[in-house]
């Protein structure tokens, strides 16, 4: 079969059916006659031609070549051969949405706002050979077909395997270093766009695309900013390559019918007036990325179903999914995105109110974790295999760490307030002791601290506290930092009553003094300190927002107190208080988060999707919730106050439960390749993790409860998790790998743990 070198070849001899030029090759056919002249051999290549040093040097790598004999719709050497099918140049992009929204770094944004890119332009070239098995069509009949479209005869001549069709290509736009698409530490953006003339040059409303196509241009170029590379593949298939006519035809159909413009009829009036809604071939559209070697896309900016199985189905791992957000979708676009999403496109839109009470559910984390963990069993993930032979060594090894560290088994709460005790193993008893005040009063300062320090408690990569020439780091630092904080007053607005969190207070504090807070310096940094600070900025307007539950005078986590005693007296259920929570703190995650385009702890795992059921692919962790509800328990309790239905609480999905499930060998990685690379917290390969993570640690759980059964113990999650699981995690890690690092490198933003 013709490999990519010998198409090369073919071409270069003169061995091929079709025109060079696309679907301009009859303008230079007519200038031919007009000017006397054979201009196709004006179009070989020049030696005083510049071409992109970095391009080559990355196309001319092995590692970037590796799949290239896949390719059966576009010349691999197409830059550097005899007459390209390819061209490249740096350019400039001016685009107006963009304008003063991006940071002017001098490199990849000019001082002016100016966009540098490469961009690349792209002819086809089919290799009838591989392109009729990768459509799943018999060469005589690929070659019947084409003869229909061209009525050129020299199509049946089978010592011709290469075909040239004149139709519009592509271009390809690179944001950043080209390179970095072989680093496996690189982020990579792609956004694959089809062109849509009216939308993306005239700015007709009716349709997302060329809001999409500016919204992906800005993520791209924040990742290339983030030392990272974005791709723009733009594809001239103009109405889903059915052409602009059918396009006009079919807008006129839809806005004339009876009603007026409707989602359920969108897709009809195309069928009915081309035959075919969509006639793109999306088998073919991963070979662009694939040519430029890319195997993994951490932030796939595309709601199409059909792409990204195509993208899928290529080798191409897909990390993570970004629909466009509602703010960018025009008004008169809804009926087309509306009637798309209904149709399959990937969303998370949030306007559907039973959706969102949904995930919010503690089963329902539960249940779609379940079906993660059995797709697993079935060996149906992208990225895990479960190995179940491991989980009686996971359950001893979990009972050997609990006996050693609590040997008496009488095991506290896993809470925010261990932390505390490492830089004070009787904290509870000095804290309380600390104040001249009502028990009550104590409580509520206790929990004011708690909320604050679980609310920043997520990632903190090399930064440390040092305290009494002592060196803290992570939870254990982030804890006593925010103890210091606490106590010092900067979180209340009456300097006379410094020890508590208000709402007031919240709004008076400056980043600057935050900053100072963390000890941060420009040797001393901490990950997503900014995100951390925004953070803590909306549970000032959480408190200010709910004054039934946080007072009406002064607004205060510590009021929560006493909502419940009211409300609900001296006992409540775990759902109940988990209500409470979500319908309150749960709003102070942002709406906007870049890794989902949602609210919170909720991330895309796509394989979960249900046709026509927005949502479905949503699993809910709501991880920082999860803590601050274990957290809030134990000085609640303090209080006199019972918690009953323990048991539906579930394990925290991080990285110290889900690292002892890697080290010990219960799950592991299908490509180990992926150990060295850096993912983002809401790639679908970390969502495979915690999902695991979830019902595995719950697993390990039963089978310690089974252990001490005749010992008439029954330990709940929180203790399991105290003085077990993460402290298992922790050790196994030193025992393996001699660090506490998780086994899984994860970019943290400060938000999600």
């Amino acid at each position: 079969m013709t490999d990519y070198k010998v198409l090369n070849e073919k071409l270069n001899s003169g061995e091929y059916v079709g025109t060079y030029g696309g679907a301009y090759s009859l303008y230079r056919c007519l200038a031919e006659i007009r000017k006397n002249k054979d201009i196709l051999k004006y179009n070989e290549l020049k030696d005083t031609e510049y071409l992109n040093e970095n391009l080559l040097k990355h196309l001319n790598n092995e590692e970037t070549r590796k799949k290239w004999n896949d390719i059966c719709s576009i010349n691999p050497l197409g830059l550097t051969s005899k007459i390209p099918t390819m061209a490249c140049t740096t350019a400039t992009l001016n685009i107006p949405e963009l304008k003063d929204k991006l940071f002017k770094d001098g490199v990849i944004i000019d001082s002016d706002g100016g966009l540098n890119v490469t961009k690349i332009a792209v002819q086809y070239t089919w290799n009838l050979e591989k392109l009729s098995k990768k459509i799943g069509m018999r060469e005589n009949e690929l070659r019947n077909a084409i003869f229909k479209a061209t009525n050129n005869k020299k199509v049946f001549d089978e010592n011709y395997n290469i075909f040239l069709p004149n139709i519009g290509g592509m271009t390809v736009y690179i944001i950043g270093d080209i390179k970095k698409v072989l680093d496996p530490q690189a982020e990579i953006s792609v956004r694959v766009h089809d062109e849509c003339n009216g939308s993306d040059v005239f700015g007709t409303d009716i349709c997302t695309c060329r809001p999409y196509l500016t919204y992906a241009i800005k993520c791209a170029t924040e990742c290339a900013q983030r030392n990272g590379v974005g791709i723009i593949v733009y594809f001239r298939k103009e109405g889903r390559a059915l052409d602009e006519i059918i396009k006009y035809r079919v807008y006129n159909a839809r806005k004339r019918q009876k009603g007026g413009d409707c989602s359920s009829t969108y897709f009809q009036h195309t069928e009915n007036i081309a035959g075919e809604r969509d006639v793109r071939i999306q088998e073919l559209m991963p070979e662009v990325l694939v040519w430029l070697g890319i195997d993994r896309i951490d932030w796939l900016l595309s709601m199409s179903r059909e792409k990204y199985d195509a993208l899928v189905c290529s080798g191409i791992k897909i990390m993570q999914r970004i629909p466009l957000p509602d703010k960018y979708i025009p008004k008169n676009a809804e009926v087309e995105i509306n009637a798309k999403i209904s149709d399959g496109y990937h969303s998370v839109q949030w306007d559907n109110k039973e959706l969102i009470k949904k995930l919010q559910k503690i089963e329902t984390t539960r249940q779609r974790a379940t079906t993660i963990y059995e797709m697993g069993l079935r060996n149906e993930l992208h990225h895990f295999q479960i190995n179940l032979d491991k989980l009686p060594v996971a359950v001893e090894y979990t009972i050997n760490v609990i006996e050693k560290n609590y040997p008496n088994l009488k095991i506290p709460q896993h809470s925010r307030i261990r932390h505390f005790e490492k830089f004070d193993p009787k904290f509870i008893e000095n804290f309380r002791n600390s104040f001249m005040c009502s028990e009550k009063e104590k409580i509520r300062r206790l929990i004011d601290l708690t909320v604050m320090s679980v609310l920043t408690d997520a990632g903190a990569g090399n930064w440390r506290y040092i305290k009494h020439n002592k060196v803290y780091t992570r939870s254990e630092g982030l804890a006593y930092a925010s103890y210091d904080m606490f106590m010092s007053g900067i979180f209340s607005s009456d300097k006379a009553c410094p020890f508590r969190i208000n709402s007031l207070g919240i709004e008076q504090l400056s980043l600057e003094d935050f900053s100072e807070g963390f000890q941060i310096t420009e040797d001393n940094q901490l990950f997503g300190l900014e995100n951390r600070y925004r953070v803590i900025k909306r549970l000032g307007g959480c408190l200010k927002g709910f004054p039934r539950h946080f007072g009406h005078e002064i607004k205060r986590s510590g009021n929560l107190l006493d909502y419940i005693e009211e409300k609900f007296g001296k006992e409540i259920t775990i759902n109940q208080f988990w209500k409470i929570l979500c319908n309150t703190f749960g709003f102070i995650w942002s709406t906007n988060q870049k890794t989902i385009g949602c609210r919170g702890d909720v991330f895309v795992y796509s394989p979960l999707k249900k046709e026509q059921e927005v949502g479905s692919d949503l699993i809910p962790f709501h991880k920082l919730l999860h803590w601050l509800m274990n957290s809030l328990i134990e000085p609640l309790e303090m209080y006199g106050i019972k918690f009953t239905n323990k048991e539906v609480m579930l394990a925290l999905p991080e990285y110290r439960n889900g690292g002892l499930l890697i080290d010990i060998g219960l799950i592991d990685l299908k490509d180990p390749t992926y150990y060295e690379k850096i993912h983002n917290v809401g790639s679908e390969l970390i969502v495979e993790w915690r999902a695991l993570t979830l019902v595995l640690i719950e697993k390990i759980k039963d089978g310690i409860n089974e252990y001490y059964k005749n010992d008439g113990v029954k330990l709940t999650m929180s203790q399991v998790l105290q003085g077990g699981t993460w402290s298992a995690g922790r050790a196994i890690a030193m025992e393996k790998r001699n660090t506490t690092d998780p086994p899984i490198k994860i970019r943290s933003d400060g938000t999600i743990f």
